[in-house]
């Protein structure tokens, strides 16, 4: 089984040149015309925890970053303690220790 291509993770739409990356709101399944940061971050987490799961992990060496859900919990917030959900997504980063070093450029 080959490497994730960034289409099959981020949707059709999904390029790159040597320089940037382009993906498509759409494609991430956001709508809002100026979405936030914080939305932007979602989405990809999403996107990915549904495109890079364990499966494609154990099945081939070559790929090094699988997703999964982690643990839902309460979070009171605000002066009037209101209940937030949290939602964790693990994103899981491997590679052969060899050194300490976290870098983009070893996965």
């Amino acid at each position: 089984m080959a490497e994730r291509t960034l289409q099959e993770v981020f949707g059709g739409n999904a390029a790159q040149t040597s320089t940037t990356i382009t993906l498509d709101k759409g494609d991430l399944g956001i709508t809002d015309p100026s979405a936030t940061a914080d939305k932007i971050l979602a989405a990809l987490a999403i996107k990915a925890l549904a495109n890079l799961d364990r499966t494609y992990f154990d099945a081939d060496l070559s790929q090094t970053v699988f997703v999964e859900k982690g643990f839902d919990q309460f979070l009171p917030r605000g002066q009037n303690n209101d209940n937030y959900v949290v939602r964790q997504i693990n994103i899981n980063l491997a590679k052969l220790d060899a050194d300490a070093v976290l870098s983009p450029e070893d996965y």
